[in-house]
This record gives C-alpha cells, sequence and structure tokens, in this order.
C-alpha cells in the first residue's frame, strides 16, 4: 500500500540553519531517558537572587559570542522581572518575594533596551533547545497583542506559526520528549500546525518510546481510534522514522 511519502524536514526558513547548528541545552535541567532522548526539568528559580541588571550584563559578552544557554539565562532574567513589574496580588503570603524581586529589577525596568529586546528567539536561533520549547508557547513575548498583530500584520503570525513549528522539529530532532509531546498536542489542536490525526498519533508514540509516561498509553489508544486502517499503517511509518532520526544511536550532531 503506497500513501505520500513520509517527510520529516523542518520548515522552509529554518532547515539550513538547523543542518548547520548545535543544539544546547543546560546539563543542570537535563533528564537522559536513554539513548539520545531526554527531558527538560526546570526547578530552579529564574535568575539568581540580587541586582537583575548586574546579572544579565555579566552574561551579554557571552551572549554576543552566540552562547544560547547565557542568551536563554538573560531571557528568563528578563522575564521573571517583567513578571515582577505586575506587582504583589492582595494578601497573599507571596507579596514578601515578589517585592523583593521588584526592587531587585528595578534597575533593568530602567534600560528597556534589555526589557524589549526579544531573547527567546535569539537564544533560539543560537541553538538553545530550552528557547525552541518556549517559542511556541509565549506568542504574546514575541508578537505583543496576538488580536492587535493577527489584524495589522498576518505575516508576522505566520513567521510565528513557521518557526514554532521548526523550532519543536529542530528540538525533537535532538531527541527531546518534551518536544514530542507538544508537536502532537500542536498536531491534534492545530495551533500553529495544520491539524493532522496521523502526526498526532506519531509523536506521541515516539515520544512514550523514549520513556514511558504514565496516562500516554490510553490517550495514544484514543488517538489511534480515530485512524483509518491505513492511517494506522502511516503513522506506525512515521513514528519509525522518527525515532530513528532522534534516538538512536550516539549523539546527534
Amino acid at each position: 500500500m503506497e500513501g505520500p511519502p513520509v517527510t520529516l524536514g523542518l520548515s522552509d526558513s529554518v532547515v539550513l540553519q538547523a543542518a548547520r547548528q548545535h543544539w544546547v541545552l543546560d546539563e543542570t535541567v537535563k533528564t537522559e531517558l536513554g539513548g539520545r532522548a531526554f527531558r527538560v526539568n526546570r526547578t530552579s528559580p529564574l535568575r539568581p537572587a540580587g541586582d537583575a541588571l548586574e546579572f544579565v550584563q555579566s552574561l551579554l559578552p557571552a551572549s554576543d559570542a552566540g552562547d544560547a544557554v547565557a542568551t536563554f539565562s538573560i531571557f528568563l532574567a528578563v522575564l521573571d522581572c517583567r513578571r515582577a513589574l505586575g506587582g504583589p496580588p492582595r494578601a497573599s503570603s507571596d507579596n514578601g518575594d515578589v517585592l523583593r524581586r521588584m526592587t531587585e529589577c528595578t534597575a533593568l525596568f530602567e534600560t528597556p533596551s534589555w526589557m524589549t529586546r526579544d531573547w527567546l528567539t535569539l537564544a533560539a536561533d543560537q541553538g538553545s533547545i530550552e528557547a525552541m520549547l518556549n517559542y511556541p508557547n509565549d506568542p504574546a513575548y514575541v508578537l505583543g497583542d496576538n488580536d492587535a498583530v493577527a489584524y495589522q500584520a498576518p505575516e508576522r503570525v505566520a513567521e510565528w506559526r513557521q518557526r514554532a513549528r521548526g523550532y519543536l522539529e529542530t528540538a525533537s530532532r535532538a531527541g527531546s520528549q518534551d518536544a514530542m509531546l507538544e508537536l502532537s498536542s500542536a498536531y491534534g489542536a492545530g495551533v500553529y500546525v495544520d491539524k493532522d490525526a496521523c502526526l498526532q498519533h506519531a509523536y506521541a508514540l515516539v515520544a512514550q518510546r523514549m520513556y514511558p509516561i504514565p496516562g500516554l498509553d490510553h490517550l495514544i489508544g484514543s488517538y489511534e481510534r480515530e485512524l483509518t486502517p491505513a492511517q494506522k499503517v502511516r503513522s506506525r511509518e512515521i513514528a519509525r522514522d522518527l525515532y530513528r532520526t532522534c534516538c538512536e544511536g550516539g549523539k546527534l550532531k
């Protein structure tokens, strides 16, 4: 039985870049799953305590030299300060911590060039797996007011969609279970990709093969029940190719 060729390529705008770049991940947040597979588990604060501007300034030389981990650390520090800028919630036990963070972020707030630069996209372009994983989940960071952008500059939304898909495909090829799960959800919901039941099922199969996740087998079963017999065959073919690409053998360069 023949069907369309299995395509695992990246989005056109990032395919050449992805082919030549290395993928990097802070080892302190990486959990090895066997082979080349891994997941990201960040539990530490977004930035260390202390003056936020001094912290990001200390990382700038490395970021300018192309250090993706340094650039993503700047993004996290700016993100933490953006959240602190919202102010403390009423009658919350977290007020003291939020007020401390606001004080530490004052100098950074007063330097708009740090707060408004798109550190997330830069980190993803430099090869940060964490940035690639975060990019699709925070369109407002890149686009601002989504409704206004969609109306006034739909080409920017189209670019964001293409980048979101491309970054996740890159991260999945590097062995990221998180990217596999995100792509499965994306193809199920049609958020920044067109809905595709085969790909929803295939990416979930690969994620579960990387390392079993409680409850995922039940979800995979529900996906499979929506497929025709031909789609089931194709989905498993795609999953096999995806797994060979991402996870077998030594480290993928």
